[in-house]
């Protein structure tokens, strides 16, 4: 009897363990939706994507975290000016040597959209380590970041 108890419990663990679905962080191309990079994800993780400002030219960053309620929760936003387009109104905004950092964004995406340009200089950079190499994106196309399970 105890034998067959032990076998059910080890059962029940291996078949919950195996489960479980891993995280990856997905580059695809906007449109077709085609898979151009692709990097192991777990929750907590960070990817943010910057670029140079084409008007204001100077960077910006957008720090996202993968959460177990969001795919890509913006945490935070690093900018050098207020210029077109710029929200103005944080609740919880620093300046340190140059730099805006707007902290506590709280805002849940399902996907970050843009239109990888390589004059933009975008990065796209996972728990603080460059990744990617956008200079083999596609430029002038439609990419984004989406967080899948499989």
């Amino acid at each position: 009897m105890m034998n067959r108890y032990i076998a059910y419990v080890f059962s029940v663990f291996f078949i919950t363990g195996c489960g479980e679905k891993e995280q990856v962080i997905q580059i695809q191309h906007g449109e077709t939706g085609s898979v151009l990079e692709e990097f192991p994800a777990e929750t907590n993780d960070e990817v943010a994507l910057s670029w140079v400002h084409s008007v204001e030219q100077t960077p910006w960053t957008d720090v996202f975290t993968i959460t177990e309620n969001c795919r890509l929760l913006l945490t935070e936003t690093r900018f050098q000016s207020f210029g077109a387009g710029v929200e103005h109104q944080y609740e919880d905004i620093s300046h340190e040597d140059g730099t805006y950092t707007a902290r506590g964004l709280n805002e849940c995406h399902d996907s970050v959209n843009w239109i990888h340009s390589h004059d933009a200089e975008h990065t796209v950079t996972i728990n603080r380590v460059e990744e990617v190499d956008t200079a083999s994106l596609p430029h002038h196309e439609p990419l984004r970041i989406t967080i899948e399970e499989r």
